[in-house]
């Protein structure tokens, strides 16, 4: 691995004229503007960001933030080749490099706060060690501040929201800032978790992906493991709206917060999710909420299996997952009441449909050829990807009419433009019109639409009115 630090090269990148007129600032001799991005203004991150995309952002060994560069590579060999690639990019594009920053062929680098190795990832050891130095707040604007650090560690932090949930309460404005011992004890508790050496594996896309998912009291979390390989730690409190949810509920949405958290890492590849709660392999609550969450859900290939209570003891116990009375169901009993057809945000059938269209096909194809293509970029998982607005997955023909009715009857006959922008993860050519098309000439649609047009009379009156009225 290496990273590469750009040097000053927010300065390097020349305004256009419009916008360097709006950087005007005043001094006591005269006025001045900018000609190139300087640091400072509010979106000056987003624009140099969007400029390193466009110069690395296609190249699939090549993780970009800012000016902070990670390069990643199987062997010696390859390295020394993206190294070439990379550097070659910056090159033209002129982008220099601070070299004190720099570091080349390392087994183990850091980046972006944290320590990368090939077995896995865990937090900088200065980063870590300058949190344990903290004081404790005397005002809820530091709290705030602490609370807002060690959630950038959230996921080396198993039961994190647990952890924080008796410090949270006092960041609230009703709640007066007063400093208790308890609140000193849970500040040190979760100021050491970083600490405590947690180590996450990178996810192997060859293997399952295991999801334990539970609910405690007014905390919702969960942990991802491959084998005895933890890869990821999740937790958060629920909102007073949520604590409402019915039991099924809430067991329910501490998988879909989990699936939605990674959906990048989860979709496409085979999940299996263990819950203690037995009514989640036979959900029979049509909800509106319910019915949006099982759609979601139809994004993955997940199978569910039952574990008693007492064994899942969720991010506690990362290794355990060997389980005694195991029932298993498959995805076709899960959905039973569903029509048998291919789902089409199921990311394998995707990437079918997308290797049979022929516009899409030629897109993979130039890709898998490394030919640069400033619009899209290719993704095990889910086939073509389009790299702007978003990143929403590319549609193949055969799939549209199918994906807008699977939106429209799961979201019970929304109205188009909120169909529209529920299906903002997907795109394709002319996709507004195409979905108003769709939804018009769906039977049901026609079937309910209420005719307001005044229609004409279809037998004779049986009175008739006459006006007499003289000359005048």
């Amino acid at each position: 691995m290496s990273t590469l630090d750009a040097n000053m090269d927010y300065f390097a990148r020349r305004l256009a004229r419009q916008s360097s007129a709006a950087t005007v600032f005043c001094l006591p001799f005269g006025k001045f503007q900018f000609k190139r991005l300087p640091m400072g203004i509010s979106t000056a991150p987003d624009e140099y960001e969007a400029c390193m995309e466009r110069i690395l952002g296609d190249l699939p060994f090549v993780i970009v933030y800012l000016d902070d560069i990670l390069i990643f590579s199987e062997n010696e060999n390859d390295h020394l080749e993206h190294l070439r690639i990379v550097f070659e990019r910056l090159r033209q594009h002129d982008v220099t490099l601070n070299a004190k920053k720099c570091r080349i062929l390392r087994e183990s680098v850091d980046y972006l706060g944290f320590t990368l190795t090939p077995s896995g990832i865990q937090p900088q050891s200065k980063k870590v060690d300058a949190i344990q130095q903290i004081a404790e707040p005397s005002s809820k604007k530091e709290l705030r501040r602490f609370l807002g650090m060690i959630s950038y560690y959230r996921e080396m932090v198993p039961n994190k929201s647990a952890l924080a949930a008796r410090l949270n309460r006092l960041t609230s404005k009703n709640v007066p800032f007063v400093w208790t011992p308890e609140d000193g004890e849970a500040f040190r508790n979760i100021k050491t978790a970083p600490a405590r050496n947690v180590w996450l594996a990178f996810p192997d896309c060859s293997r399952n992906f295991h999801v334990f998912a539970d609910t405690s009291g007014c905390q919702i979390g969960g942990v991802i493991v491959q084998g005895k390989r933890v890869i990821a730690c999740f937790s958060r409190s629920v909102t007073d709206a949520q604590r409402k949810y019915s039991t099924m509920e809430w067991e329910l949405l501490s998988v879909v917060e989990i699936l939605k958290e990674y959906r990048t890492m989860l979709r496409g590849f085979p999940v299996v999710i263990h819950t203690d709660h037995k009514n989640l392999l036979h959900p029979q609550e049509n909800s509106l909420r319910v019915k949006r969450w099982k759609l979601l859900l139809e994004g993955y290939r997940l199978t569910v299996q039952y574990i008693p209570r007492p064994q899942n003891i969720g991010a506690d116990a990362f290794s355990r997952l060997r389980y005694d009375h195991v029932e298993q169901v498959t995805e076709e009993k899960l959905y039973a009441t569903e029509e048998e057809k291919e789902v089409a945000i199921d990311g394998a059938v995707m990437k079918k449909h997308q290797l049979a269209d022929p516009t899409t096909k030629e897109i993979i194809f130039r890709l898998e050829n490394e030919e640069a293509d400033p619009d899209y970029a290719l993704r095990s998982a889910l086939g073509v990807i389009l790299l702007h607005f978003k990143k929403r997955v590319v549609v193949p023909a055969s799939l549209r009419e199918n994906l807008v009715e699977l939106y429209h009857d799961y979201l019970i006959h929304p109205g188009g433009e909120k169909q529209f922008r529920s299906m903002s993860t997907f795109w394709w050519p002319g996709m507004e019109g195409a979905v108003k098309k769709i939804r018009e000439s769906v039977h049901a649609v026609q079937a309910c639409k209420i005719a307001w047009r005044k229609t004409s009379l279809r037998t004779p009156s049986a009175y008739t009115n006459v006006q007499r009225g003289s000359p005048i």
